[in-house]
């Protein structure tokens, strides 16, 4: 895995897999000596999709609560750990982009037995799938 001296990213949706994410994210913060830094991304997910005032709300407001569990979660798997937050209004995929910068790691769950890879230039990705087994690989 490539040198990450940034923050270790990772995203929160509520689910018991991104609940595993969160854990392990922090775990794996904690051994490196890094920040960890959750993203809840509420970008509709139809390219041009809109919401209404009142419905954005509510996913903004729902948003916060995940992201609030989400660091009860990472900090409760690692006492003491430095974590913060950030509701994105940004897709899942550029608001953990722009949360890793090209220095930070970033960590996702997946029930599937897909690769994660990283293009140059995009910081390491690292999938850890419901198995705990491990996947990544790192920039060119």
């Amino acid at each position: 895995m490539g040198d990450v001296r940034g923050p270790i990213v990772v995203g929160a949706d509520g689910s018991d897999t991104g609940a595993r994410a969160v854990r392990r994210a922090a775990v794996e913060a904690a051994a490196r000596g890094a920040d960890l830094h959750i993203v809840h991304a509420t970008a509709p997910d139809a390219p041009g999709g809109h919401r209404p005032d009142y419905a954005a709300r509510l996913v903004r407001e729902a948003g916060q609560d995940i992201l609030d569990e989400a660091v009860v979660q990472a900090v409760g798997q690692v006492p003491g750990l430095g974590v913060t937050s950030t509701l994105s209004q940004d897709s899942a995929a550029r608001a953990l982009l722009g949360e890793a910068g090209s220095d930070g790691m970033i960590v996702v769950g997946s029930r599937r037995s897909c690769w994660a890879r990283s293009d140059s230039g995009s910081p390491p990705v690292r999938r850890f799938r419901s198995s705990w087994s491990v996947e990544s690989s790192s920039p060119s």
